[in-house]
């Protein structure tokens, strides 16, 4: 962002571009706790209070892009 986000607890929802062709991909049961090296969900609470900082790490597919043999 331009600017530092002001400290406290904030709703993070991710905005699918395309609903209908990309769905939320299957996220972790860590949550945060698993971020970056897990997926989030496409919707999540972080705190950034007393200058916490937080990484979300979330996706969307289209299962179409995907076959099974």
């Amino acid at each position: 962002p331009a600017k530092d986000t002001a400290s406290g607890k904030y709703r993070v929802d991710v905005v699918n571009p395309q609903p209908g062709v990309l769905y939320p991909a299957f996220a972790a049961r860590e949550g945060l706790a698993g971020a970056p090296d897990k997926l989030s969900s496409n919707e999540e609470f972080v705190d950034l209070s007393a200058g916490k900082q937080a990484v979300l790490t979330t996706g969307l597919w289209n299962p179409s892009d995907y076959c099974q043999r």
